[in-house]
């Protein structure tokens, strides 16, 4: 079973900053791309589809899966501004009496995507339908569970210090009146479907699981903002990406990178040879190294991840290491989208 929240060890913060606002100063370090997509997922909820409660069990669960204490945290306290008491939060996490079909149908789907071993087959989908959610709405629960394998890895690869002030005031009771008093406006927000939405350019296949939502609006805009991010070359990028979709199995995702890498001057053999080895005379040190550390960011215990980061960076240095870490984050979560059109 997958940790609970007092029984993930956590590091200190990949980045130190002696700053009361820790999170507003380490913005200030990421690539343009970094910083637009950390503000957007930050944000609240948006949804057109599916039933918010159902998004907000599905990002709980993920964050359990990746053992991200600060993401596993503040769902904690999202759940718990919902109105969810601590028992009923402790049976989503334990997967005890959920009589409820849907609500276990949901938590099974998003093990099954977050943790990507097994990984959710046709039935699971076909499962959630038979509980009544329309196709676009099992799209948007797989595009936040998508979503948030992005920020567990972002936050856990960084050790971003736990949230304490959100995680105290879901407590209290001065957290239970501010959600009394402004639920709507701060935890969900129902938003007419976008319109005239292009989905083209790398990837845009394993996009097209997000379906017609904003979060496959945010997730075209991510993909392109880092495709075109200069901090780590092109090529080098979507080698990262390839081993993340050879190391999941996700097939039409390794696919999706043998174009690209085409286009950036390598074949289909020397990319499988890079795969197999995660070593190349085409590969640069530097290459090699941050692959050699992405095949760690599939699965990973968080201690674990946090000191081989640590050394990444002191390795190849802060800005390099940032870009990377975003980079796995990306890769992770194209990857294990694509899985759900396998």
């Amino acid at each position: 079973m997958a940790k609970l929240l007092q029984e993930i060890e956590w590091e200190a913060p990949l980045v130190p900053i002696q700053s009361p606002d820790y999170e507003a100063q380490l913005s200030e370090k990421l690539s343009p791309w970094l910083q637009k997509t950390a503000l957007a997922i930050t944000g609240p909820v948006v949804f057109s589809y599916a039933d918010p409660k159902l998004i907000g069990i599905s990002q709980l669960v993920t964050s359990q899966e990746n053992a991200c204490r600060y993401c596993y945290g503040v769902e904690r306290a999202v759940m718990k501004f919902w109105g969810y008491s601590e028992k009923q939060i402790r049976d989503l996490e334990e997967e005890a009496s959920l009589a409820d079909g849907i609500t276990r149908r949901v938590v099974n789907f998003a093990r099954k995507l977050a943790k990507s071993n097994p990984t959710p087959a046709k039935q699971d989908r076909e499962a959630l339908l038979a509980e009544g959610l329309s196709q676009q709405a099992v799209s948007e629960i797989a595009a936040y569970v998508g979503e948030s394998c992005f920020a567990n890895r972002m936050a856990t690869f960084l050790a971003l210090p736990p949230n304490a002030a959100v995680e105290k005031l879901s407590n209290g009771f001065l957290g239970r009146l501010l959600v009394m008093l402004f639920k709507k406006k701060t935890v969900a927000r129902k938003v007419p479907p976008p319109v005239d939405f292009r989905n083209e350019g790398p990837c845009a296949g394993i996009i097209e699981v997000a379906g017609s939502t904003h979060l496959a609006v945010r997730l075209r805009e991510m993909t392109d903002g880092w495709l075109a991010s200069e901090v780590i070359p092109k090529r080098s990028k979507v080698l990262m990406l390839a081993v993340i979709a050879r190391q999941l199995g996700a097939r039409y995702c390794e696919e999706e990178t043998i174009k690209v890498l085409g286009e950036e001057g390598l074949s289909e053999k020397e990319v499988a040879e890079i795969l197999a080895a995660l070593s190349s005379p085409l590969l640069s040190g530097i290459e090699e190294r941050l692959l050699r550390w992405t095949r760690e960011t599939v699965w990973y215990e968080s201690r674990v991840i946090q000191n081989s980061t640590r050394r990444l960076r002191d390795d190849v240095g802060e800005s390099l290491t940032l870009e990377a870490i975003g980079t796995a984050a990306i890769g992770n979560t194209l990857a294990r989208l694509s899985l759900v059109r396998q």
